[in-house]
């Protein structure tokens, strides 16, 4: 059998997983039988040829002949900050986003001056399935509630009324999470739990 340091062939067992051949010095370890390995060094598929994916930086055949879908870059992916992307809405408004699901985002109203939503002294929680916002209009139109962001989510809370989030709670999941307070607005207690960015936009009440 020859060997070069640019070209290595010899018989090794396919893993287990995935279905791809061990490569490199495994193989002299794991000569047994199983597969045909071709290795060269690579950067991605492309740099192979004759049906050979690249693996672990060589071109290999695989069992089936096919190469895997490359992993996903989670740094592409990722928002300003080091959050994940928020997922893409698909599908029916869930019934939580009173105010619509506008620009792909889940519009939570509270606003007692139209009568629109009635949300003091409730639990809401956000969907998973796309960003969500609340938005307390009008005198403690959020007085008491709790409110629950999602993990797979952004999440943020507008107390725009006065004392809209008096006594109100907010618990943050581990996509990016804020609370913005608007001009008499009591802040709410904010959590931030595992948020991978958590933002209190609001000024401390006296005494706080």
């Amino acid at each position: 059998m020859k060997r070069s340091m640019n070209r290595v062939r010899t018989q090794c067992p396919l893993l287990q997983t995935g279905g791809l051949p061990a490569v490199g010095a495994l193989c002299v370890l794991v000569a047994a039988s199983g597969c045909l390995v071709q290795a060269f060094d690579c950067s991605d598929d492309e740099d192979c040829s004759g049906g050979k994916c690249c693996v672990n930086g060589r071109c290999v055949v695989t069992e089936d002949g096919r190469c895997r879908e490359p992993e996903p870059d989670a740094a592409a992916d990722a928002e300003p900050g080091g959050c994940p992307a928020d997922p893409v809405f698909q599908g029916d408004c869930p019934a939580v986003c009173s105010g619509g699901c506008g620009q792909g985002t889940c519009i939570i109203l509270c606003d007692r001056a139209t009568g629109e939503g009635q949300c003091q002294n409730r639990t809401f929680v956000c969907p998973d399935t796309l960003p969500c916002r609340v938005e307390c209009r009008g005198w403690s139109s959020c007085q008491a509630s709790r409110f629950h962001c999602s993990d797979q989510a952004s999440c943020e809370i507008a107390c725009l009324g006065q004392a809209s989030c008096e006594l109100a709670s907010i618990g943050c999941g581990r996509h990016a999470c804020s609370v913005y307070c608007g001009e008499l607005a009591v802040a709410p207690a904010l959590d931030c739990g595992s948020s991978c960015r958590c933002e209190n936009l609001c000024q401390p009440t006296d005494g706080g």
